[in-house]
């Protein structure tokens, strides 16, 4: 969102995900046994994981990886590259 200069509220009106959700995944709160009632963590769905990488315009994986994810991309395609090298008839599985 930083990257992005966007707002929850923008992130929720690209995403469709509601600004609670949104919310819960930014600041989830601690799970708590002694709170009667207490729900503990939000459960972040799947789906709604992808709609928000869809709602910034970004990969999923890349919202899963440090700061320095265009690192983690490169040794990616390394591997990939070399793998590919050393069986030239695999596709990829």
């Amino acid at each position: 969102m930083k990257e992005r200069s966007m707002t929850e509220k923008a992130l929720a009106s690209a995403s469709g995900v509601s600004l609670r959700t949104i919310g819960n995944f930014l600041r989830p709160r601690p799970l708590t046994n002694d709170t009667p009632g207490s729900r503990g963590l939000p459960s972040g769905t799947l789906a709604n994981f992808f709609k928000l990488a869809m709602g910034l315009g970004v990969e999923p994986w890349e919202m899963l990886c440090d700061q320095d994810w265009r690192r983690f991309h490169h040794a990616v395609e390394q591997a990939h590259l070399e793998r590919t090298a050393q069986n030239p008839h695999r596709t990829g599985r």
